[in-house]
């Protein structure tokens, strides 16, 4: 079994933004990819690679079937899009 590269994982977390875009079409693309990027934070250190792509998926949809977060009526924290993207990934 070859390892797994960085842009193996790169193309498996590109394709899985478009899979999740589909599958989650009434969701805009940032919530997609947000969801996406928040997952893969949780992994960023993982030792063993293999597994993350399928890891941050489960973790992505999770989070897109549990729908938006509640917005309190006056958050301490500015809300909106994320800066960044999966493409941008360090």
């Amino acid at each position: 079994m070859r390892s797994v590269t960085r842009q193996d994982e790169l193309d498996a977390l590109q394709d899985l933004v478009g899979r999740l875009r589909l599958a989650y079409g009434s969701a805009d693309a940032a919530t997609v990819e947000a969801a996406v990027l928040d997952a893969y934070e949780m992994f960023k250190e993982a030792r063993i690679r293999a597994f993350v792509p399928i890891l941050v998926e489960r973790r992505a949809r999770a989070a897109l079937d549990a729908g938006p977060p509640t917005v309190p009526e006056n958050p301490k924290t500015p809300t909106g899009p994320r800066e960044g993207s999966v493409a941008a990934l360090p």
